[in-house]
């Protein structure tokens, strides 16, 4: 029975450190596993439970989303809008300090762009990324905070690696990568939503459980990459 294996961080430190990122790297990369928003709450019913993980697939596509438009997946057009925008335009047009090396300096203005479209393009570069939905409420209980505060998490750290397997790969790596890591974060926290067991390989496994997510928040199901 197919199970999509899971990657260490120090696996991820030697290869994030790597100049290139062939393939298998990627893969490795995209293995790692990250949060979930259910694990961050104790007492969740079953029914909370689907809630919360329909909103966790709500804002990870949201990730998706903006990526998408500034990698230029949906387009040129699209993409040129995007860059076009104050903040962007601007963004991209500022010089970095001599201190800083280039590839660091490419790697944070990505960043900084998919943040601000996550902002809902707030202005503010403070902006936190704009969790959407209502969890469930309790109580006395911050449910809503620690959603936002799951979100902004993971905002920094899926545009970190997104922005460094751009700027050593290019825009359909980067894009590919993406749906990658989300599909096997899905596998380990949801694997009754989307199971493997039915698929030859990991790659048919990748493509299969991002079809069905996609399917599932609405979006374009012909730009998953095979």
């Amino acid at each position: 029975m197919l199970q999509l294996p899971v990657s260490t961080v120090e696996e991820c430190q030697i290869i994030y450190n790597k100049p290139t990122l062939p393939q298998e790297d990627r893969f490795i990369l995209q293995r790692m596993p990250f949060r979930s928003l259910a694990g961050e709450y104790s007492d969740l019913t079953m029914t909370e439970r689907s809630v919360v993980n329909d909103l966790e697939e709500k804002n990870l596509y949201k990730i998706i989303n903006a990526s998408c438009l500034l990698l230029g997946i949906y387009g040129e057009e699209l993409q040129q809008r995007i860059m076009g925008s104050r903040f962007i335009s601007t963004l991209f047009a500022t010089s970095r300090d001599r201190d800083i090396p280039e590839k660091t300096w490419k790697r944070a203005q990505i960043k900084m762009a998919l943040a601000h479209i996550l902002s809902d393009f707030n202005d503010n570069p403070n902006a936190r990324p704009v969790f959407d939905g209502k969890i469930p409420s309790r109580p006395f209980k911050f449910r809503q905070a620690t959603a936002e505060s799951w979100f902004n998490d993971i905002v920094s750290l899926l545009t970190l690696m997104i922005s460094d397997v751009y700027i050593k790969n290019g825009a359909d790596d980067a894009f590919a990568f993406l749906g990658g890591i989300i599909a096997n974060h899905l596998y380990r926290t949801q694997p009754d939503r989307y199971p493997v067991s039915s698929y030859a390989n990991e790659n048919d496994a990748v493509y299969g459980i991002l079809v069905s997510y996609f399917n599932r928040v609405g979006g374009d199901s012909s730009l998953i990459p095979r």
